[in-house]
């Protein structure tokens, strides 16, 4: 998988987790306006023990290719603006 497809990828399964109520798949914000809808079972995650584990993975990964990962960023901040903010701050956070 390439890099660029590989952070959309964990961008995607990062959603999965509803912020509001912590679990995963369909779920309507505190204001009753927003559906949030994603099939985690098309990631094959089907329990939040499993979205962790996903997400320990790909965190991982993500540091110990930070270079390149940073370099690809700009072409996905548009579509993924705070995606792509949070994840700049996760890798300064990790930066030594």
């Amino acid at each position: 998988m390439k890099t660029k497809d590989r952070i959309i990828n964990f961008f995607d399964v990062a959603a999965l987790k509803c912020s509001c109520c912590g679990e995963l798949g369909q779920n309507i914000d505190k204001t009753d306006n927003i559906k949030i809808i994603k099939d985690s079972e098309f990631y094959s995650i089907t329990s939040l023990e499993e979205w962790e584990n996903f997400m320990d993975k790909e965190i991982n990964w993500l540091l110990a290719n930070k270079e390149e990962v940073l370099s690809i960023l700009p072409e996905l901040e548009s579509e993924w603006k705070e995606s792509c903010k949070a994840l700049k701050v996760l890798i300064k956070k990790n930066s030594v």
